[in-house]
């Protein structure tokens, strides 16, 4: 089977936007390269996998263009024959399934010239006309900037023209998505409530069980982006000099619009891009994870806090889990300096609290190995392809082993684990 893999995005420092006002490397590039990993470690599974970007991307070597060492079908922009030869690429591909990372305008040009080849939309931050109101609410304390940058709304209701095109050609279009709750949000962002079924994602888990620092520290994970709001960090760093707060991300933007890190209190440790174990033992040593965003959905940083045992305390619920799993201190809107009273607060009951952060932590951590795991997500693929009538002989093998049958819809996959 080949897989094309369509995103804006990948988590790849070799890849770059042409547009760099729009962050290049966030959750859904990270999306993207999960999936593919979870098909290149194991090639027995019989699934070649192919890039195709829905943007125009600079690649690190133009004439051997790949994301992750997987090669790429890039699109360049243009119009006439240049349009007509990406077309023809992408046709010469023999694509048998299209996994797209949520759904973006920029993907027709993918889903119309491959109008036939089944393909699994992976919801993952479907943002109604309230959620792009909120984010567009955002500012940047001490700024002169009327906008910062990274906040472009964008227009996702066409999805239900693609869906309809894909009824009218009996093309498959699944939609999947990692959490129920995000169903509640399909209408008012793509204008459309299609069945949902289960694609969870794949959270690595730490090597080794956690150990909690001795200080009380706290961790920062996400882009020093305006979105993530990372000024929030510095000021309850000041509020609370007791507290080691650790910020790993780095900032994609300069300039007017942007922010960067001045008088960075003596608290406060930027460690700029962490990869790997080195990022997982860092959650682990937290004793707390902080989200500061304006806007998430299930943020992937929160997955993997709960990973190493490290509970969440955010201005955003995501789906419920923040609450079940930290502490939800409830939303503020334009530069979030409002809710400090409430982060402090929420902060500083866990950290004086060991039995219920180990509470909540271990709680999460079970979760995540019981739901995000890799094998979760290739049984949930085999299911999908079975829906969208995709021969995957390893996927259906992998189904006849654990006795599965067809693709549960969403409301009733997981029940017992999210409610």
């Amino acid at each position: 089977m080949k897989l094309g893999v369509v995103a804006n995005e990948f988590f790849d420092p070799a890849v770059s936007r042409v547009d760099e006002s729009i962050s290049r490397m966030g959750g859904f590039g990270f999306a993207a390269r999960q999936a593919m990993d979870a098909f290149l470690v194991e090639p027995s599974l019989g699934v070649e996998v192919v890039c195709l970007p829905g943007r125009a991307l600079r690649f690190a070597d133009p004439r051997d263009p790949r994301a992750h060492g997987v090669r790429a079908v890039p699109w360049q922009g243009g119009t006439g024959e240049r349009a007509a030869a990406h077309r023809a690429a992408l046709r010469a591909e023999g694509i048998d399934l299209l996994l797209t990372i949520d759904y973006r305008p920029s993907y027709d040009r993918v889903l119309r010239t491959l109008r036939r080849t089944p393909a699994i939309v992976w919801v993952r931050d479907p943002r109604t006309p309230a959620d792009w109101d909120a984010v567009d609410s955002l500012r940047i304390p001490d700024s002169d900037a009327a906008r910062p940058k990274g906040l472009g709304r964008i227009d996702c209701t066409g999805a239900r023209w693609e869906v309809l095109r894909s009824t009218l050609l009996r093309r498959p279009l699944v939609f999947a998505t990692l959490e129920p709750r995000l169903g509640e949000r399909m209408r008012a962002t793509y204008g459309v409530s299609p069945r949902l079924h289960l694609l969870p994602n794949i959270v690595p888990q730490p090597a080794r069980e956690p150990e909690k620092a001795a200080r009380p520290t706290v961790a920062y994970l996400g882009r020093l982006d305006p979105i993530k709001r990372p000024w929030l960090v510095f000021a309850l760093a000041e509020r609370m000099p007791e507290v080691e707060f650790v910020m790993m991300g780095k900032a994609h933007f300069d300039g007017e619009g942007a922010w960067a890190p001045s008088r960075i209190p003596p608290n406060v440790r930027l460690t700029g891009h962490v990869e790997g174990e080195e990022k997982r033992r860092v959650l682990g040593t937290a004793w707390l994870a902080l989200n500061t965003s304006i806007h998430e959905a299930v943020a992937f940083s929160f997955l993997e806090a709960l990973a190493c045992r490290t509970p969440m305390v955010a201005g955003v619920e995501m789906a419920g889990l923040v609450a079940r799993f930290g502490a939800f201190v409830g939303r503020f809107p334009g530069t979030g300096l409002e809710g400090l009273d409430a982060f402090e607060r929420a902060l500083r009951r866990l950290l004086a609290d060991h039995d219920a952060r180990e509470r909540l932590g271990r709680a999460g951590q079970e979760w995540v190995a019981r739901t995000h795991t890799r094998d979760a997500f290739l049984d949930a693929v085999a299911r999908l392809c079975r829906q969208a009538g995709v021969r995957w002989p390893q996927g259906e093998a992998r189904l006849a082993r654990a006795g599965a049958s067809g693709a549960p819809e969403l409301a009733t996959a997981l029940a017992t684990d999210v409610r």
